[in-house]
């Protein structure tokens, strides 16, 4: 997604990157582009743990009305959400890396 990761505006408070709601002891954050971004959802556990977090469709500048395919990018399966918050369990050290693309 380099649309998304490349981004690197002449100011920084241009950026495209914002904070994410979530029960990660590490902050949870954004990047977004378009119709699209990325959650990254970190895990520090020493065991899996279900990390739940909230999608800032407005900070990412995404309509929260439209239809969204919510994926785990690293492993490639589709992520459940009630709309506004998704749920994925994440083993100990590692991340989750979800993508929010708009389908309508």
């Amino acid at each position: 997604y380099p649309d998304i990761f490349d981004y690197f505006p002449p100011n920084h408070r241009d950026s495209n990157i914002c904070k994410v709601e979530s029960n990660c002891n590490l902050q949870a954050y954004a990047r977004y582009m378009g119709d699209h971004g990325v959650l990254v959802l970190p895990n520090t556990e020493k065991e899996a743990a279900e990390i739940k977090a909230l999608i800032p469709f407005g900070d990412m500048g995404l309509d929260e009305n439209k239809t969204y395919e919510i994926t785990e990018i690293l492993n490639g399966y589709a992520v459940e959400t009630d709309g506004k918050n998704v749920a994925v369990t994440v083993d100990a050290g590692d991340m989750a890396v979800i993508h929010v693309k708009a389908i309508d």
